[in-house]
């Protein structure tokens, strides 16, 4: 059996859009998501975006609309390492916020 290979290109994927039927606030319209535009929306990091786009493919695929290739345990890894690098920037910041703080007189 031969299987064919979905070409990625890197373009615009619809496992990025998500259709928001019923959204949380009653008086606003049904809109279209795309996950770039949230991202930059709420002005991610590069860490964060990559968190964010991995946690959006994993949860895409469980509604049919995954990524060609891509697998649970891929996204899964992706979101751990890019979670360990959100919290290892955060903790050298409070670190070095701790180090520059001007000392106390007594």
């Amino acid at each position: 059996m031969i299987v064919a290979q979905v070409k990625l290109t890197g373009g615009r994927v619809n496992y990025y859009l998500c259709h928001v039927t019923h959204p949380q606030r009653e008086d606003q319209p049904a809109y279209q998501a795309e996950c770039e535009d949230i991202i930059q929306a709420l002005n991610m990091t590069f860490d964060e975006g990559c968190l964010f786009k991995a946690l959006w493919r994993s949860a895409a695929a469980r509604q049919g609309n995954g990524k060609p290739g891509s697998s649970d345990i891929y996204d899964g890894e992706k979101m751990v390492h890019y979670a360990g690098r959100i919290l290892r920037h955060r903790k050298l910041n409070e670190a070095n916020d701790v180090e520059n703080q001007p000392a106390k007189s007594v």
